[in-house]
């Protein structure tokens, strides 16, 4: 949705056609700022990930690839975004870059259902290529996304909604000279609650929102590992109108994470006859396990 603004760059690494299967936000630079320093808002609540959201390699030894933002939520159920590339407001702060708000929608009197599914793959991508470059082969990648929302009224006060998706990839990649599938995945689960007053309303919002990656080594044997973000976020707001002024109290708990559960252990064996998968790979030695567990979490209220 960002990408439409004058003032927003989107990555670049993004644009790599071996990047084409990865599912996460792309990282955004604000009027020349770092990607790590604007501030992200979920209904005026920090959305912003402090577990080293700098780090980007997947395979490091000691920490965990991370993200500016500690949830991913689910565009169809934005309904507003509030976006500041200067003269920002005096009420935002805890940032240097930009500021992005997003409001998600309010519960609506009528009862409104949708279903979507969205499906990208290689087979329906064309590469343009640099005649120049050597390319050996085209990365494969499979992208698929399916949700349900459903809106409906409790009485003429009360009104409620709910939505459910999942984005995942598959990403066929090789090791020891054949093809392994890595995964991602996003799911999504958030439901909202909505009370009209006269002239106030109050929200009740819960999102469910974990991120994974399923991920190996390459040429390592037993390397699975997995990776694991997102989180939960609560927000309770209420929102008085005056006749000269307005109110808007906010509630919220929100806890995310930024981990990964891979083999304790990393081996080099000699090739001998019983560990002789090194030569598949062209090494005279034979590489096995992965670099540990690493738990981060963060929690705000």
């Amino acid at each position: 949705i960002l990408k439409f603004l004058p003032d927003v760059e989107m990555s670049n690494k993004s644009k790599l056609e071996s990047q084409q299967g990865e599912i996460k936000p792309e990282n955004i630079t604000i009027s020349g700022g770092k990607f790590y320093q604007n501030n992200f808002l979920i209904n005026g609540v920090s959305n912003n990930s402090i577990l080293d959201p700098i780090s980007t390699m997947a395979e490091s030894k000691n920490d965990v690839s991370g993200h500016p933002q500690e949830i991913f939520l689910d565009r169809d159920i934005v309904g507003k975004i509030e976006f500041f590339d200067s003269n920002v407001p005096a009420k935002y702060g805890n940032f240097l870059g930009g500021v992005v708000d997003a409001k998600t929608k309010h519960a609506k009197g009528i009862f409104q259902g949708k279903i979507t599914t969205r499906h990208s793959s290689d087979k329906m991508t064309h590469y343009f290529k640099d005649e120049n470059k050597k390319v050996d082969k085209e990365p494969r990648f499979q992208k698929d996304y399916y949700g349900i929302y459903l809106n409906t009224p409790i009485n003429e006060e009360n009104f409620a909604y709910f939505k459910y998706s999942k984005f995942s990839s598959i990403i066929p990649k090789e090791t020891f000279q054949t093809i392994q599938s890595e995964k991602r995945s996003i799911e999504n689960f958030f439901g909202k609650y909505s009370r009209y007053f006269e002239n106030d309303i109050l929200d009740i919002a819960l999102s469910y929102a974990p991120y994974e990656e399923k991920r190996f080594l390459k040429n390592v044997q037993d390397s699975d590992y997995t990776i694991k973000g997102g989180g939960v976020k609560a927000i309770a707001s209420y929102k008085q109108e005056f006749d000269v002024l307005s109110s808007d109290t906010s509630l919220s708990y929100g806890f995310s994470q930024n981990s990964r559960s891979a083999p304790k252990d990393f081996y080099f064996w000699a090739n001998s006859p019983y560990f002789d998968w090194g030569h598949l790979a062209g090494s005279t030695i034979s590489k096995q396990g992965g670099y540990g567990d690493i738990d981060k979490e963060q929690t705000n209220i």
